[in-house]
């Protein structure tokens, strides 16, 4: 009977490691997340780095990391889920971020105003998030809002000296942000749109030394920009499975930061409704008169600075040319068409 007793208790041991085996998962797996991309790049220049990743938008989680001073540096949504990567040593003496329905141009601008430039972007959660920071390196900055992809807009502005800062497509509008950059060499860039992941092209790219500046998933569609130089070349592109929690950690330890990020979208999703006006505007320089493709921007900072000295002074700037060409009467109609601006009502 003790030879039973001590086999059935065996036999009752094992019956409840296999159930525990089923129930609790082997440690060595790695935790998944729900990211279909992560770009990460080697010697970026960064100093610690974190990701937050919750159900709804951690702003909570953002302040106190910004207390401890780091900055948002990579952002994305989708299927439920809100990430924002934060990183120490950016550079960014201050920072923002807007959550609207649409693309909140006219909220951007007035921040620009105040020396702030776009540092990330994403739409998810029938939401656009967008970063806003003062004290990086971008100089001036220029926003297409379009319901087609804006070829002849990125060929304008890259003649310009501008490159490819972000792009994304929602609700039928492709929004793409260009930064003039100080820098001693001006990459030439490409892009790819996409409705599959791409990766094949992003492997030959690689094999070109061609870097990814940014990547951006909404709408079935995939867009990614792509530098010819970087002074940070070892990157490494991790898709669905790959970006995993233990991965990335592991990346970090070995020198590598998170540069890019999508999250899983669903299939079918429901966009919201509501379109904005197709417009391009960019950062107002008001010490030198208006290329032609700034004046419209010039008469957008008029609109909501005015009446102020540097409204005024943009005012000027919109005359020069008539002025230097002795058109006294196009001088003039300049004046009086934003005088109303200038001789409000008390």
């Amino acid at each position: 009977m003790s030879i039973l007793r001590e086999s059935m208790h065996h036999i009752r041991i094992a019956i409840l490691f296999f159930v525990l085996l089923l129930l609790v998962p082997i440690c060595s797996e790695a935790q998944s997340l729900p990211f279909s991309s992560v770009v990460m790049t080697n010697n970026y220049g960064r100093g610690a780095q974190t990701y937050l990743l919750q159900g709804t938008f951690p702003a909570n989680e953002i302040k106190k990391k910004w207390n401890e001073g780091y900055s948002i540096t990579a952002v994305a949504q989708g299927n439920g889920f809100w990430a924002a990567v934060m990183s120490s040593n950016t550079g960014y003496s201050a920072q923002q971020y807007i959550i609207d329905d649409t693309f909140p141009i006219q909220k951007v601008e007035e921040l620009w105003d105040k020396s702030f430039r776009i540092t990330s972007m994403t739409y998810g959660n029938s939401k656009w998030t967008v970063v806003i920071s003062q004290g990086g390196e971008i100089i001036s900055q220029a926003i297409s809002v379009s319901d087609s992809f804006p070829t002849g807009y990125i060929n304008t502005y890259n003649k310009l000296g501008y490159r490819i800062g972000a792009m994304n497509k929602a609700n039928g509008m492709w929004i793409v942000v260009m930064n003039y950059i100080q820098s001693v060499i001006v990459t030439q860039q490409n892009y790819i749109i996409s409705k599959d992941f791409p990766l094949d092209t992003i492997a030959k790219r690689f094999q070109e030394t061609q870097t990814i500046n940014s990547i951006a998933h909404s709408e079935e569609t995939w867009a990614l920009s792509f530098n010819a130089f970087s002074q940070f070349p070892n990157q490494i592109i991790l898709q669905e499975s790959e970006a995993s929690k233990q991965e990335i950690e592991g990346q970090w330890s070995a020198g590598y930061r998170i540069t890019g990020l999508t999250v899983k979208q669903p299939l079918n999703e429901v966009y919201s409704q509501k379109k904005q006006t197709v417009l391009t505007t960019q950062v107002v320089d008001i010490s030198q008169a208006p290329k032609p493709e700034a004046v419209e921007s010039f008469h957008r900072y008029i609109e909501r600075n005015a009446p102020s000295p540097d409204a005024y002074v943009a005012v000027q700037k919109l005359a020069y040319q008539t002025i230097k060409d002795r058109n006294w009467t196009a001088a003039a109609d300049t004046f009086k068409t934003y005088a109303k601006f200038f001789l409000k009502d008390d």
